[in-house]
């Protein structure tokens, strides 16, 4: 009912499929829809079906999203600074409508989280809802929420698998972790494992940094997952519907193939949230 004649027209041929113009409409295997049982979410369920808390956040007054940084050690550096404000940027582009704050970096160890060793790699792991307790405690008041942004690997509930996020839409809160889009990941652990001096937890977090070269591939699989959660935040399920950034994935391969923009029904329930002109978006 917001949408001009000629967005409808846009979103009514993004709908008919094809691989041209600024969507990719092509369907999810059903491979993936299989390990993500959940019910598709339609623009109907979507705008009257969210909680209370994610529609508070919907049209105006502008809300606000806080990134948190969460373990970033070399904060001091100016190539952590320029990833963070980069990754900033690109979720405010994303989320017209919405004012994007950065706060000052913490340590992820100050949340007291419980944390383990992973199965098979050995490495430290920290919990995604002992990181969401924390962050509950630092969301400001009033129409905003608040999503963590970490290098550490998460796991949650009593899971041998990890966890890219973990999502409270009702609380306004989120947490992501950055830690496996990373292409070195694996070789990083594998050098940490050798470093007597990171052996215990709090060492292991503490020794947390960007890759060597954080921009590139690395930076924009980064931004894709941190507007993906922020999207969860607004009341938006994983997509069943079209290729899109709101698809769930099982593994870091399918984190990077993930496409970068929402199909035209979760880009529908992003308009109908911020109100926003399509084409300046996409200029």
């Amino acid at each position: 009912e917001r949408l001009s004649r000629g967005e409808r027209a846009l979103l009514a041929g993004c709908h008919r499929g094809g691989a041209e113009g600024p969507f990719r409409t092509a369907a999810p295997p059903a491979w993936l829809l299989c390990q993500w049982p959940e019910e598709p979410q339609g623009f109907r369920d979507f705008a009257m079906g969210c909680p209370p808390r994610c529609r508070a956040l919907h049209g105006t007054p502008r809300p606000t999203l806080h990134l948190q940084p969460l373990g970033f050690t070399d904060t001091g550096c100016e190539r952590s600074r320029a990833f963070v404000a980069a990754v900033r940027g690109y979720a405010e582009a994303f989320l017209p409508g919405f004012t994007v704050r950065l706060n000052e970096p913490l340590d992820v160890a100050e949340s007291r989280s419980p944390c383990r060793r992973d199965a098979r790699t050995g490495h430290w792991q920290i919990h995604a809802d002992g990181l969401l307790h924390y962050l509950k405690g630092l969301r400001a008041p009033g129409r905003s929420c608040l999503l963590g942004l970490t290098l550490a690997d998460l796991y949650a509930g009593n899971s041998a698998d990890f966890v890219f996020e973990k999502c409270l839409p009702a609380e306004g809160v989120a947490v992501c972790s950055l830690a496996r889009l990373d292409p070195d990941f694996d070789k990083r652990l594998r050098e940490a494992r050798l470093d007597p001096a990171r052996s215990g937890d709090r060492a292991w977090f503490a020794g947390l940094s960007l890759p060597a070269t954080p921009g590139g591939d690395f930076l924009l699989h980064s931004c894709k997952a941190v507007v993906h959660v922020a999207c969860h935040l607004l009341g938006m399920a994983h997509c069943r519907w079209l290729a899109c950034v709101m698809q769930g994935v099982r593994s870091a391969a399918m984190a990077r193939a993930r496409p970068p923009h929402l199909c035209p029904v979760c880009l529908h329930k992003l308009h109908h949230a911020a109100a926003f002109r399509l084409a300046p978006r996409y200029r």
